[in-house]
């Protein structure tokens, strides 16, 4: 007979500490600062979240998947950027960074993401004296 009652009783508390847990666990706040803006994200507590800078821009995770991020965009200095990559004639570069201006315009996150990779994998295919010369912007 006491057996049953502890099991029932363990059965009965098990889903009240399970609720406990997650009720008391402090969500995760990431936040990325870049040369472009901050670029933020919250994940619930029981998410994980990982941020990493990219050339200027931000981009964070929750449990490795896109979440709405919220930011505070510097588009005077993306501006600033643009004229840069315009004077160096680095178009293809160019045409990247007004990709991903028009999804954070657009609140678009999962083509921001996109945008932001495409932007990354862009600078990683520069000659190595554009690369330094681009990187050299950032400092």
């Amino acid at each position: 007979m006491k057996i049953s009652s502890l099991k029932g009783l363990f059965l009965l508390l098990l889903p009240i500490c399970i609720v406990l847990f997650f009720s008391f666990r402090k969500s995760t706040f990431l936040s990325v600062e870049g040369k472009f803006g901050t670029f933020c994200l919250s994940c619930k507590a029981y998410e994980s979240g990982s941020a990493v800078g990219t050339y200027g821009f931000g981009l964070a995770y929750c449990d490795d998947n896109i979440k709405e991020m919220s930011n505070q965009i510097n588009y005077d200095e993306i501006e600033k950027f643009k004229v840069f990559l315009k004077d160096k004639g680095l178009s293809n570069l160019l045409d990247r960074v007004v990709k991903i201006e028009q999804t954070l315009k657009s609140n678009n996150t999962e083509k921001y993401f996109t945008a932001v990779k495409d932007y990354s994998n862009e600078i990683e295919l520069l000659n190595v004296e554009d690369k330094e010369m681009v990187l050299a912007y950032f400092k």
